[in-house]
C-alpha cells in the first residue's frame, strides 16, 4: 500500500441520487511521491494485473455489512438513508481507508522481494541511514557539495522506493535566520522489507560486497508476509488510530471555524468517519471467517 501514493485505479462513477463518488480498484501503480509528513509504509503495489486478495475479501465483508444494514435488497445507502448501488459505497468505502491498507506485509511484499535488484555505494548508504519502520523517520539532508550529488542522491532515492525498501517524503520546510527557505530536506524510513534486508545482510551491505538475491528471497519473504489474520488485525490498529486522528483534526478546524465564521465542513467530516466505521465492522466479518475457515 508506500507510499506513497495508493496502489489503485481511480475513476468517477454517479450513484441513482446522482452522488458523484470515486470509484477505487486495488491494482497495481508506480509508487508516487508522498505529501508532506510521515513517510507511509504502505505503498507497495499488488503484482501488475493482479486483483488484491485482502481488497477482495474486504468488499464481501463491507456488502455483508451493507445488506444487514440496509434489509435484504440491500439498496438503500447505509450512511445517508439515500437509494444508492451497493456496489459504489463499498468503493467509497475502500478509497477512503486505501492508503492505510498493509500492502507492505502482503502481496506487494512478495512483488518487491521477487523484485530485489544490485544495490549501488549510494543505495546502500542511504538505507543503513534510514530510521527503522516504527521509529521517527530520520531527516535526510541534501547534498550542498554539488547538484550532481544531489541528483544520484535522490535517483539512490527513488531506486529504494520504487524497490519497496524505503519510504520517503518531504520534511516540513526549514528556514534560515532572515527567513528564507533552505533546501527541501527528505523524511526517511525503512519498509518493513528494508528492515528485513539491513538485519540480515548490515555487514555486507556496510562492506560493499555483493548480494545473492537467490539466497535470501525465502527467508526475507518469510519476513515479511503475513497471514491473512494478521494483517486484518494490523489493518484494524492502522484504522482505529486514523479515525482518532480526524477526529481531532476535525474538532480543531470546527474551532477554527467558529473564530472565523466560516463553514467547518462537519459534513465531510461525519462521512469520513462513518466509512471509516463501515471499514471496522466489516473487518470484524472478515476476522470471524477468517477464524471459521481455520
Amino acid at each position: 500500500m508506500v507510499t506513497d501514493g495508493p496502489p489503485e485505479v481511480s475513476r468517477r462513477q454517479t450513484l441513482s441520487n446522482g452522488t458523484r463518488v470515486q470509484r477505487a480498484e486495488h491494482t497495481a501503480s508506480a509508487p508516487e511521491e508522498e505529501s508532506p509528513g510521515r513517510p507511509s509504509l504502505h505503498s507497495l503495489p499488488c503484482p501488475p494485473g493482479e486483483k488484491c486478495p485482502f481488497d477482495r475479501m474486504l468488499r464481501g465483508a463491507i456488502r455483508e455489512q451493507l445488506r444487514e444494514g440496509a434489509g435484504q435488497d440491500g439498496s438503500a445507502d447505509a450512511l445517508t438513508g439515500a437509494p444508492t448501488e451497493v456496489g459504489a459505497l463499498v468503493d467509497e468505502a475502500l478509497w477512503a481507508v486505501s492508503r492505510l491498507m498493509p500492502c507492505d506485509r502482503c502481496r506487494g511484499a512478495e512483488a518487491a522481494v521477487r523484485g530485489l535488484k544490485r544495490l549501488g555505494e549510494v543505495e546502500r548508504s542511504l538505507l543503513l541511514a534510514a530510521a527503522a519502520p516504527d521509529a521517527e523517520p530520520s531527516v535526510l539532508k541534501p547534498p550542498t557539495q554539488s547538484r550532481s550529488a544531489a541528483e544520484t542522491q535522490n535517483r539512490a532515492l527513488r531506486t529504494l522506493r520504487k524497490g519497496g525498501l524505503l519510504s520517503v517524503c518531504n520534511a516540513p520546510v526549514e528556514r534560515d535566520a532572515y527567513g528564507f527557505s533552505l533546501p527541501r530536506s527528505r523524511a526517511v524510513r525503512r519498509t518493513f522489507l528494508g528492515q528485513a534486508v539491513v538485519e540480515r545482510l548490515e555487514p555486507v551491505l556496510t562492506s560493499g560486497g555483493p548480494i545473492r538475491w537467490t539466497r535470501h528471497r525465502p527467508a526475507l519473504l518469510a519476513v515479511v508476509r503475513h497471514p491473512t489474520s494478521e494483517l486484518l488485525a494490523e489493518f484494524e490498529n492502522a484504522l482505529a488510530r486514523h479515525r482518532k486522528d480526524y477526529v481531532d483534526i476535525c474538532e480543531l478546524e470546527t474551532r477554527l471555524a467558529r473564530v472565523r465564521r466560516a463553514n467547518a465542513g462537519a459534513e465531510s467530516c461525519d462521512r469520513h468517519l462513518a466509512l471509516v466505521d463501515l471499514v471496522l465492522l466489516a473487518i470484524e466479518i472478515a476476522q470471524s471467517g477468517a477464524s471459521t475457515n481455520r
